[in-house]
């Protein structure tokens, strides 16, 4: 399981206990956990899927009271594991709130009825997490073909398989959260993939695949439109120490592309040159579209081995650190470190690993748009932390 660090030591059982996770992953951030569509819940993979009660872990319910009597019985958990769930990895919530999907035992993909609180395979060779139809009724996926190659699927909950479509890119980016969005409206999506470090978008149009960003390979994330019109992503620099990145929206009628009017130097960010993070890693936008969270390396907030979080409005006018983590190198002191300014974090390379660290995942949003939920360690333990993006406050919960 990917993991939110904020600590500098990590211990060898959890890592254990999460190795089949850290596959699951394969050098890409692991969305380690979704909120319902009410905002009430979050999914938590790990050893087994969970679910964590939002108001109670916002008011440490879950915890016994001061001055308790001995012997009396402790209250429900805030957070609870789902029964025959397994290892698991990727949840998404279905639109309705009525279907969890997850990856398990490697590569199987599940669907677990939250009614009847069974789960069922549909793949065994999902490679991402799914972007659900807004109507539930079905959910696009990318997996690992016979022959090697990537295909996008299209499932019916109710089972079966709508649509397959070899995709032209041999992998998925080493760096990024999101892999494939559902563009509403349509029964067309949206995925990033490439070769190597390279992230371009591309839209599965009726079947038919159309690159959408041409030889640019610099895709640090992206969302489409609640009226499935455009597509909005965050285009990585050169160089952020000058230029922290660019933001691009594109009109999927028309095709015609503009440049956001984005500050080249954030403050907070990138105010010098010898002040300044090393790279962008990845970025994630909230469901409103106002604005995004964005991870960073180096940098004076984070130090040499460091990460950074960050949430920004779309005009750079608003920029908020949120949190600090560290790169796997540094968790990890034999680890080799990125040599270039954009190159990606080591990946995980078997169970021996101690340590799964930022930014190898990144919060998720609330549909709200206004909290972010996040998976980090503690003294070696897991934990599920809610921040609140207005004021930066974190409440959080140790996980099961």
């Amino acid at each position: 399981m990917c993991t939110y660090s904020r600590t500098d030591s990590f211990s060898r059982a959890c890592a254990c206990a999460l190795a089949a996770l850290v596959l699951l992953c394969a050098g890409r951030p692991c969305p380690a956990q979704d909120w319902s569509p009410d905002g009430r819940q979050i999914a938590v993979g790990g050893p087994s899927l969970a679910l964590a009660d939002v108001s109670a872990l916002l008011s440490n319910a879950g915890q016994p009271a001061p001055n308790t009597p001995a012997g009396t019985p402790p209250p429900p958990p805030a957070i609870a594991p789902l029964a025959g769930t397994g290892q698991s990895a990727f949840p998404a919530w279905s639109p309705d709130g009525k279907t969890l999907a997850y990856l398990a035992d490697g590569q199987k993909l599940r669907l677990f009825d939250l009614a009847t609180q069974k789960s069922t395979v549909m793949d065994a060779a999902a490679v991402t997490p799914v972007s659900w139809a807004p109507d539930s009724k079905s959910f696009a996926v990318v997996r690992r073909a016979e022959n090697g190659g990537l295909q996008m699927r299209i499932y019916y909950r109710t089972g079966g398989t709508a649509l397959t479509v070899d995709l032209p890119f041999p992998s998925l980016p080493a760096v990024h959260l999101q892999s494939i969005a559902w563009v509403p409206n349509t029964d067309n999506v949206v995925l990033v993939g490439g070769e190597g470090q390279r992230a371009d978008l591309y839209l599965v149009d009726q079947g038919q695949v159309e690159r959408l960003t041409s030889n640019t390979g610099d895709v640090l994330g992206f969302t489409v439109s609640a009226d499935g019109e455009r597509v909005l992503w965050v285009r990585r620099s050169r160089n952020a120490r000058y230029i922290i990145f660019s933001l691009y929206e594109l009109a999927l009628s028309s095709r015609k592309l503009r440049k956001l009017d984005y500050p080249a130097v954030l403050p907070a960010v990138n105010p010098h040159p010898r002040r300044a993070v090393e790279a962008v890693l990845t970025a994630v936008f909230a469901p409103d579209r106002s604005h995004f969270a964005f991870v960073t390396r180096g940098g004076p907030e984070a130090g040499p081995n460091g990460v950074a979080l960050y949430v920004s409005d779309l005009t750079g006018k608003e920029v908020r650190l949120l949190g600090r983590g560290q790169t796997l190198a540094a968790a990890k002191p034999n680890a080799a470190a990125p040599s270039a300014p954009d190159a990606a974090p080591p990946a995980p390379t078997g169970p021996d690993l101690t340590g799964l660290t930022f930014p190898m995942t990144l919060p998720a949003f609330s549909p709200d748009s206004k909290q972010l939920a996040a998976i980090r360690f503690e003294e070696g333990k897991r934990a599920l932390e809610i921040i609140d993006i207005a004021t930066g406050q974190a409440r959080s919960a140790p996980l099961p």
